[in-house]
């Protein structure tokens, strides 16, 4: 049985390589919830598929070229490739973590 890591609400996931990469480019993800739900015996996990992933190869947001093209790739089609992603990861922390939500 796994051990359970109380996070806050508020926590930043760094989503081991792994579990899921970017759909778009291969790149390191990091994660926050953004709707929760209350499992039967109180404690509380993700709402499955409603995370806020981030790629950590987004270039800074100065609104040139280099970001456009990094922003057009990273958002086609993403029920087709991001939201595979999104549930897989709301599943890999539901089996590893609770959230505190008092902090």
């Amino acid at each position: 049985m796994t051990t359970l890591t109380l996070v806050p609400s508020d926590h930043t996931f760094h989503v081991p390589p792994t579990v899921a990469t970017c759909p778009y480019c291969g790149g390191a993800l990091s994660v926050q919830c953004e709707e929760w739900t209350q499992n039967d015996d109180g404690s509380w996990g993700v709402e499955e598929g409603i995370v806020h992933a981030d790629c950590m190869t987004e270039p800074e947001q100065t609104y040139n070229k280099v970001w456009r093209d990094w922003l057009k790739q990273h958002s086609h089609m993403p029920y087709v490739y991001q939201l595979p992603v999104d549930i897989k990861v709301a599943k890999w922390i539901n089996e590893n973590f609770r959230f505190d939500m008092e902090k």
